[in-house]
């Protein structure tokens, strides 16, 4: 296991064959002493008496006497007025964390004590020795990287700084963001909407020497329409010829791969990493596999099986299916449901993949679709129709009686579309796959799908207004008629 340890003694080790053995044939034991720091960190905090909690039991234990929280619930904890430093008894409470608005656009805030901020430092050496498996020039692991992260919006909180979590995941220590630091935030650059600022010229900014780029994809294209409009560049190395690293969050790659490119130049590798307020979950280990490998250190994990409704640990788990994600974390020992489902792909080591939130599902009467179902039907319309689609969100129709998509493709492709055709595939493979779905089509009451067409990076443009859906892993299936007519309002407006 991992342990805080200085520098050295952490690049003396091979750490990613540790992180092998942790995540997997030792991932029981390293979860157990997980729990029990938080357990020691929250020792004194009353839920100890209300829920008989203790800092030697097992994670069994604590998993059936510890209710799952919701994203309210643990802020209430921390906003409370009795909420005091004694509470946290391994290390105080240095500064908070500010997270990005993913949990239905509501930021939250959590503490982060000075254990946590040492923590960081395994992320860290962690992730330059695996790097350079996606990098072979370690030179370019010395480059800055240009994110796009939630910026401050509070001075304070109950009289500590507060900060973005991804600063202190990236530089430690410190409250303000330095300017010679290893990130640039997009603010330097960009105006809220992606524009350059007036100010910037393009050698201050080659200056910048950016080599790796951390964003959602919608953001990535944005700041490269903004540079491209202003300098007439072709790719993000006409700027910095050694960008060629993307840290992707949390979010499908698959629509955005063709234009990323573009941004980049050609070809170009991305790590993808599951990132939240509360800490890190999972780092993409190898170059070809695009899972996520848990990060089983500081946060202890269970996965919520909603139909059987048991919680169970991550060696309890089965390979193929979908859990929701609960976390315990060093900002609070409560176990908190994160909103987000995973599908395991591995156990040895414990690996996933980002699935969908929990919530995205369309019902209308007793049908229930998944994003992953939508998924499907959207790649095979895309086989059949042998047109290239981009993002996609799917709501109900005016009177609930049948499904709309907004659909992104190309420029100059939507005279080529039969959007009859279209509606027609979504229609077939739906009726093949949902009893529910193919029964009320055969009795009337169910609709043909309708279908929207945008063109590409229109969705992206809604995200950034952030008005709708919220930041980050924004949502792509609606239950919400109106949330969708907001979506084609602010298509048809941009």
């Amino acid at each position: 296991m991992i342990e805080t340890k200085t520098a050295p003694d952490m690049i003396s080790k091979n750490l990613l064959t540790q992180w092998d053995q942790d995540a997997g044939e030792c991932l029981g034991d390293v979860q157990e002493r997980a729990l029990q720091k938080r357990l020691l960190q929250y020792q004194k905090h009353p839920a100890f008496g209300t829920y008989g909690l203790s800092t030697t039991m097992s994670r069994r234990d604590f998993l059936a006497k510890c209710p799952i929280f919701t994203a309210a619930e643990t802020q209430a904890f921390f906003q409370d007025s009795s909420f005091s430093d004694s509470w946290v008894t391994e290390g105080e409470i240095d500064v908070f964390a500010l997270s990005s608005g993913t949990t239905a656009a509501k930021r939250k805030i959590y503490p982060i004590t000075s254990e946590y901020l040492a923590s960081f430092e395994h992320f860290r050496f962690l992730a330059a020795e695996l790097f350079t498996q996606f990098i072979p020039d370690p030179t370019h692991l010395t480059k800055h990287m240009l994110a796009v992260t939630a910026q401050r919006g509070l001075d304070s909180h109950m009289g500590k700084p507060v900060m973005p979590m991804t600063w202190y995941m990236n530089i430690g220590r410190g409250t303000e963001i330095p300017d010679d630091g290893p990130i640039v935030h997009y603010s330097r650059i960009f105006q809220p909407d992606f524009s350059v600022k007036d100010e910037v010229c393009l050698d201050e900014i080659k200056k910048l020497d950016i080599g790796s780029i951390g964003a959602m994809p919608p953001y990535v294209l944005a700041m490269f329409e903004g540079l491209k409009k202003r300098f007439s560049i072709k790719s993000f190395r006409d700027i910095w010829p050694d960008a060629s690293l993307y840290r992707l969050f949390g979010f499908s790659r698959g629509p955005y791969l063709e234009r990323l490119r573009e941004a980049f130049g050609g070809d170009f590798q991305i790590i993808e990493m599951y990132v939240a307020s509360e800490g890190i979950f999972g780092i993409q280990r190898v170059p070809e596999d695009s899972s996520l490998q848990l990060l089983p250190y500081e946060i202890v994990f269970a996965f919520h099986d909603l139909e059987a409704d048991k919680v169970l640990l991550p060696e309890d788990t089965e390979i193929g299916k979908v859990y929701s994600l609960v976390v315990t974390s060093p900002a609070g020992c409560l176990s908190y449901a994160m909103g987000d489902s995973v599908r395991v792909v591995s156990k040895n080591p414990f690996r996933f993949v980002f699935a969908e939130r929990t919530d995205e599902s369309l019902r209308l009467g007793t049908e229930i679709m998944s994003l992953s179902d939508f998924n499907s039907w959207m790649n095979e319309a895309s086989l059949l129709s042998k047109q290239k689609f981009g993002a996609f969100i799917v709501g109900p129709n005016q009177n609930r009686s049948g499904h709309s998509f907004i659909l992104e493709v190309a420029r100059g492709q939507r005279d080529e579309i039969s959007v009859d055709h279209l509606c027609q595939i979504l229609d077939e493979a739906m009726k093949r796959d949902n009893s529910y779905y193919r029964n009320q089509r055969r009795s009337g009451f169910m609709k043909s799908p309708e279908v929207h067409l945008t063109e590409l990076g229109m969705l992206d443009k809604v995200l950034i207004r952030k008005e709708t859906i919220g930041q980050g892993k924004y949502k792509r299936v609606f239950n919400d008629r109106d949330a969708l007519d907001k979506v084609l309002n602010h298509v048809a407006s941009v």
